[in-house]
């Protein structure tokens, strides 16, 4: 996707510390870029994604969005949204 400072929401339900997402926005060769790396750990609707320290986005980015914990089968990710 193109983007020009987007906002990332989520919607995600069943998260809590033993059941999270790790979002991680890469760049076009798919390599993580520097500051956008989060764990979500609070279910909701339209949930913003907040960053670390982040600098400027390249011009094409991905999500790469890992479920973790001992829980994960219990989550629910619905959609994510970019504002």
């Amino acid at each position: 996707m193109s983007v020009k400072n987007p906002r990332f929401y989520i919607n995600a339900d069943g998260l809590s510390e033993d059941a999270a997402l790790r979002i991680v926005l890469l760049d076009h060769l798919e390599r993580p870029i520097p500051g956008y790396a989060t764990r979500v750990t609070q279910s909701g609707f339209q949930t913003p994604i907040e960053w670390g320290k982040a600098g400027r986005l390249p011009d094409r980015v991905r999500l790469h969005v890992i479920f973790e914990g001992p829980k994960r089968a219990g989550i629910r990710l619905s959609a994510i949204y970019v504002k």
